[in-house]
């Protein structure tokens, strides 16, 4: 017969308790690895934000600052394109100015003798009005710079010589006669005219109206600045009754 150990397996010297084993262990080591996983992502989210936080205040104080800047420099942006602004206006006005002095100066060297002017009326465009101007039909046709004249020559050759005599002046580029008249010998005047320009005091005498256009410069936009009606200081004196033999002689031919 074989003996029996009777004694209880925990009682036992030199004996080991047998291992209890299960998925329970198992389970909870990946409950822990996930929780552990867990702290991780939040505390590196929790990272991440504060880093943006960081860089959004940082971004937000430079853009502080360089408001600051802006505000300080603003006074000097606004100087230049003010000073932009009035170049561009000097520059405009130089290229719309017309120099009535040259041209008047020319005029008064150009003027033939026995030829003198009653009304002379200068203007930039034909939207200009003005009161007692010469009135030249042609100048509503002209969209430039213009003088209109009223006049009166010893003979229709002087105003002739005088109309070719314009086209020499600086800047004109074409001249017009709207009419020339003399008054016959009964006393009536051939063609209109008004009585407050009426220089026909003698029979033989020439009264003339013409225009002389600047055409190369174009009347400035929008430019409503008249130009006053020039008296013109040119020789007034009427012919004596030597030149009126000689006019009359001319005419003849």
């Amino acid at each position: 017969m074989r003996p029996v150990d009777l004694t209880p397996p925990e009682q036992r010297h030199g004996t080991k308790p047998p291992t209890r084993t299960g998925p329970l262990p198992y389970m909870l080591l990946a409950l822990l690895v996930i929780i552990l996983l867990g702290v991780v992502a939040v505390v590196y989210t929790n990272n991440e934000i504060a880093d943006a936080r960081a860089d959004l205040e940082n971004l937000e104080f430079q853009t502080a600052r360089l408001n600051e800047q802006a505000n300080e420099l603003a006074p000097y942006v606004d100087f230049a394109e003010i000073a932009s602004k009035r170049k561009s206006t000097v520059a405009a006005l130089a290229q719309s100015r017309f120099d009535w002095y040259r041209v008047l100066q020319e005029l008064a060297l150009v003027l033939p003798e026995d030829v003198w002017l009653v009304n002379l009326t200068a203007t930039v465009g034909p939207g200009v009005a003005l009161q007692g101007a010469a009135q030249v039909g042609n100048r509503a046709e002209i969209d430039s710079p213009a003088i209109e004249m009223i006049g009166c020559a010893s003979s229709q050759t002087k105003v002739a010589q005088f109309l070719a005599a314009l086209e020499d002046i600086d800047g004109v580029t074409r001249v017009g006669l709207e009419s020339s008249s003399r008054r016959d010998p009964s006393g009536s005047s051939q063609g209109d005219g008004g009585e407050s320009d009426e220089c026909r005091t003698k029979n033989f005498i020439w009264k003339f109206s013409a225009i002389a256009a600047f055409d190369a410069v174009p009347a400035p936009p929008g430019s409503d600045v008249p130009v006053a009606p020039v008296e013109p200081s040119g020789n007034e004196e009427e012919p004596g009754e030597d030149g009126s033999e000689t006019t009359n002689e001319e005419d003849g031919q």
